[in-house]
């Protein structure tokens, strides 16, 4: 599978770098810990849930929540 090159434009990969770690820390303290788990961790929902003991329908939810605050942020730097 090819990989897709993301292009930065006017942007370069430091800004991306800088606005991705800021996003991180602008999200809410739940949203950032089921994405950054999610994400970064590579745990399944469910292991997420069971840890933070919340109900797996919540930690979904939180997940989306986090993902679409997160790409709508960092989306403005792709062209």
């Amino acid at each position: 599978m090819a990989r897709a090159a993301l292009k930065f434009g006017r942007f370069g990969r430091i800004s991306l770098q800088q606005e991705i770690i800021d996003s991180l820390a602008a999200l809410p303290r739940m949203l950032r810990e089921v994405f950054v788990r999610s994400h970064y961790q590579g745990q399944q929902l469910s292991e997420i849930a069971q840890e933070l003991r919340i109900p797996r329908e919540t930690a979904e939810s939180l997940l989306q929540d986090a993902n679409e605050i997160f790409y709508h942020r960092v989306h403005r730097f792709r062209i």
